[in-house]
């Protein structure tokens, strides 16, 4: 995990391959990200998940690139 932030409702998450990916890395994404999302979803203030940076956040703020 890499990024995390809750805004209005929505979970945003980034982990390491979505920032850094590598050969092969689209197939383990398959796997994670609904393992990830579904744990997510089980918390009463996050009503969805997306694996990309909150609108008011910024790459190159985020991760200087």
């Amino acid at each position: 995990l890499v990024y995390f932030k809750i805004t209005d409702g929505t979970a945003y998450v980034l982990l390491n391959i979505h920032v850094d990916g590598w050969a092969g890395a689209s197939v383990t994404q398959g796997y994670i990200e609904p393992l990830v999302e579904k744990s997510l979803l089980q918390f009463d203030e996050i009503g969805s998940v997306e694996f990309d940076l909150a609108p008011e956040d910024d790459w190159k703020e985020v991760f200087g690139i």
